[in-house]
């Protein structure tokens, strides 16, 4: 329960995650509107509980843990395909597989997708049969936690590690576009777009990222 939590407390975790309120609003389907009002109240909150039980989630003040077993990570693959149903609602991802049907060379792919969106992009290096951040939007979750250079897998929050790590190892073995659905533990929902580079022995991956449930 959120009891006792102000709305200085929620504005405060969500700025440390670097989470705007526009990306909670996708994140919980909440809107904008309710959320400002949440984050701006004066002592007692004023909304329903459940309301900030879904927000608390999602900037990682969720309710204390339970007696049954915590929610797993769940992460679905998608066809590539949908996003040219989905261009509209998912821009950036269809943008990042568009250029990646002219060029795979890592720079080139990572420079124009900095102009698209580089809040919410990542490149990842293969060296030495291991994956590595070599360049992380500041707008990824994670990214304040001083990630670049580090192994993948040695990310604090380890479900989601080695789900980014599966992503990445599938998107290079089988040299194609992954597109994926991933909700975490903590309810944060977000898809996701990887792309194998072709850079000869330096080969790598980068990703974009979007909050929120897809429709298609």
């Amino acid at each position: 329960m959120t009891q006792g939590l102000t709305g200085r407390d929620l504005q405060e975790a969500a700025r440390k995650l670097k989470l705007s309120q526009r990306d909670i609003s996708k994140a919980t389907g909440l809107s904008v509107r309710t959320i400002n009002r949440v984050f701006n109240s004066d002592g007692h909150l004023d909304a329903r509980q459940s309301t900030l039980d879904t927000i608390a989630k999602v900037v990682g003040l969720g309710p204390a843990a339970r007696l049954h077993s915590p929610d797993p990570l769940l992460v679905i693959d998608l066809p590539p395909e949908k996003l040219y149903r989905a261009r509209m609602a998912l821009p950036d991802l269809y943008a990042m597989l568009e250029i990646a049907s002219v060029t795979r060379r890592k720079s080139d792919v990572v420079e124009q997708m900095a102009k698209i969106n580089a809040k919410r992009t990542t490149s990842v290096s293969l060296r030495d049969n291991d994956l590595y951040f070599d360049w992380i939007g500041d707008g990824i979750r994670w990214a304040g936690n001083h990630v670049r250079g580090a192994r993948v897998l040695d990310l604090a929050d380890p479900a989601v590690a080695r789900a980014a790590a599966e992503r990445y190892w599938k998107a290079l073995i089988a040299n194609d576009p992954v597109f994926q659905y991933v909700r975490t533990p903590l309810g944060l929902e977000f898809v996701a777009l990887t792309v194998p580079t072709d850079d000869g022995p330096e080969r790598g991956l980068v990703t974009i990222t979007s909050l929120g449930r897809p429709q298609f």
